[in-house]
């Protein structure tokens, strides 16, 4: 198999046999670029793509290739390559939005005794984790979060230093939907489609979060009907992806039959952010996007409807009960309130959301720094 995988990485990449040039900072990983690269001011990074298919660029220097070769039985041939490329580069700064990824954590590990910093931007909404694959390798020095709540459940974990600074996607999607006149009151309700797929496709596989996700979707068509409300489904699909029919016959299939309108988005133009810009009141049971958007100062319900999932603060932002009745009372309660008097009645929000600091900025900051 890595033979294979090391072949076809050769033959779908350009060679350069010679060394890469020296960067202040290096981008680990070109998942989501559109939004990372906000994190500089100027072209002083190096793009190190972790991702086997995303890899487009091969370095084989005889330095390169005598340290792979040197610790061949030490660590893989990826690794070992990463490692050769960051030594050859000598970044002040390593930076990466892939907030899971197992190399990043090693290289971390590697390089922490080093001059070099590293900066892990949270990507996504965190449960305590159940791998023990990524629990035991995770190393992180420096982890900029949502908010309080990531320290409470890696209190455990070997992260140095925990950096709140709110959500990096969702602070560039408001710069991007910012410079478009959008109605903000457009719909009521925003229901974020966050389907198990796998389940729809094998009867077996599914778990109570088919059951959640039921409730909160037949609740929220409910409401609407009852109430004269408009609603906008989000659907998680980007647009362009033909596989988005499967969530859609998903959610048919959840709803006896019913089918919904489902809007999709192109992720590249933040969809799913300006349903959110769009709308009075944001509703899921599980998706990162309740916690960003405070970022744009949005109100959120989220229906605590699957086991295991938690929503860091609570108050009138959550709904732990399962019956119809009590959504609608608190629904009704919090589309009555702004956004000010609706965060009065939230417990510890700083665990959910900071918004006193600037992802884009404070990384800026650090990137542009030539010190």
């Amino acid at each position: 198999r890595k033979t294979f995988l090391i072949f076809k990485i050769l033959f779908n990449s350009k060679v350069f046999f010679n060394e890469p040039e020296k960067k202040f900072n290096i981008l680990f990983d070109d998942d989501l670029i559109n939004v990372t690269k906000t994190l500089f001011t100027r072209k002083n990074y190096f793009v190190l793509n972790s991702r086997i298919e995303n890899i487009n660029e091969i370095y084989l220097s005889k330095k390169i290739v005598f340290f792979i070769l040197q610790n061949f039985f030490k660590r893989s041939i990826k690794i070992n390559y990463f490692i050769s490329i960051i030594k050859i580069i000598k970044p002040k700064n390593i930076i990466t939005l892939t907030d899971n990824s197992i190399d990043f954590f090693i290289l971390n590990k590697f390089f922490s005794k080093s001059n070099i910093n590293f900066y892990c931007i949270q990507n996504s909404h965190k449960y305590f984790s159940k791998d023990p694959s990524i629990r035991k390798k995770r190393f992180i020095s420096n982890y900029l979060v949502f908010g309080d709540f990531e320290k409470k459940i890696y209190k455990r974990s070997k992260i140095n230093k925990f950096i709140p600074v709110g959500s990096l996607k969702a602070e560039v999607a408001k710069i991007k939907l910012g410079k478009n006149k959008i109605d903000s009151n457009r719909y009521d309700i925003c229901l974020i489609s966050d389907p198990n797929i796998s389940a729809f496709q094998d009867i077996k596989s599914q778990t109570s979060t088919d059951e959640g996700l039921a409730l909160v979707t037949k609740y929220c068509i409910k409401f609407s009907e009852k109430f004269n409300k408009s609603i906008i489904i989000s659907g998680k699909t980007d647009s362009n992806d033909s596989s988005k029919y499967l969530e859609e016959k998903y959610y048919e299939y959840l709803l006896d039959g019913k089918k919904i309108n489902i809007q999709f988005n192109k992720k590249l133009h933040f969809g799913s952010y300006k349903n959110i810009l769009q709308s009075n009141v944001t509703i899921c049971c599980m998706s990162s996007l309740a916690r960003e958007a405070f970022e744009f100062k949005k109100k959120v319900l989220w229906c605590q409807y699957i086991k295991g999932t938690k929503f860091p603060s609570n108050g009138i932002c959550v709904i732990k009960k399962k019956g119809y009745e009590e959504f609608e009372k608190n629904l009704l309660k919090i589309l009555k309130l702004n956004f000010e008097s609706y965060v009065k009645k939230i417990n510890n929000i700083q665990l959910t959301y900071n918004k006193k600091f600037s992802a884009i900025k404070y990384m800026q900051n650090i990137t542009s720094n030539y010190k």
